[in-house]
């Protein structure tokens, strides 16, 4: 309840509980100025990647909560700051779409990938885990390196100009399944951490190899899409139309 015990694998819950309670605060200093609200957002992204203040996840191992929240609240207010109106939503423009192609792509050989060890040289090309390593603070993932935010905003913004405002390109059953799956984010996550429990184990027994971890991530994502289809139909009270027609 007080958030000093964090369970592992259930780090994104209570950091999205932690980034809400700062709303208020982003909205008082925003109703001051923008770049007020813009100033303590980018000061808290500071404090986090500089001085390294963070939130205790194990009070007796003094293990640090995996996604800081004052480190992640950048995304979110990232995205809020579009949303309300504080910052232009960015045009197609030939040379933002270049950039964030180049910067995907060059990201991808130093990334941590399951085909390589980040901590054993990279396999065959020692040069690539050392990069790696260089870059640890820029890509530092615990407290939102400035290299993995500005990864993040490169791939929202080719997504973005894929999908069309408001997801106007996406048609098709696909696209209304995964759509679903993102509507019940709060269902998928909770039944996504008892499952990816389940599923490590079944790897355990299967064997981790490329068929044992394409079966077990197939059924994962059945899992997951079940898990939301069953709450959109509770949630959409199929039974309500036959109580009300039987009251009137």
């Amino acid at each position: 309840m007080t958030l000093t015990f964090i369970p592992n694998n259930f780090d994104i819950l209570p950091m999205y509980l932690v980034i809400l309670c700062m709303i208020p605060m982003i909205m008082f200093l925003a109703r001051i100025h923008r770049f007020a609200a813009f100033g303590m957002i980018i000061a808290l992204w500071l404090a986090a990647n500089v001085w390294g203040i963070n939130l205790t996840a194990d009070m007796i191992e003094h293990r640090l909560w995996f996604f800081n929240p004052f480190g992640w609240q950048l995304l979110f207010f990232t995205s809020f700051a579009f949303v309300r109106g504080w910052l232009p939503v960015p045009k197609p423009n030939a040379w933002l779409i270049s950039a964030s192609v180049i910067l995907i792509v060059m990201s991808a050989p130093v990334a941590c990938q399951t085909e390589f060890n980040c901590y054993a040289g990279y396999g065959k090309f020692p040069v690539l885990g050392e990069i790696h390593q260089q870059l640890d603070p820029l890509i530092h993932k615990m407290d939102l390196g400035l290299l993995r935010y500005l990864h993040f905003l490169a791939t929202a913004y080719l997504a973005y100009i894929a999908c069309g405002p408001h997801g106007m390109y996406l048609r098709g059953r696909l696209v209304e399944t995964i759509c679903g799956v993102g509507q019940q984010t709060l269902a998928v996550f909770l039944t996504g951490t008892v499952a990816s429990l389940v599923m490590g184990l079944a790897l355990d027994i299967l064997g981790r190899n490329f068929y044992a971890e394409l079966i077990v991530n197939l059924s994962g994502f059945g899992v997951l899409i079940m898990s939301a289809a069953i709450v959109r139909y509770f949630k959409a009270l199929p039974w309500r139309p036959k109580i009300q027609k039987a009251h009137d």
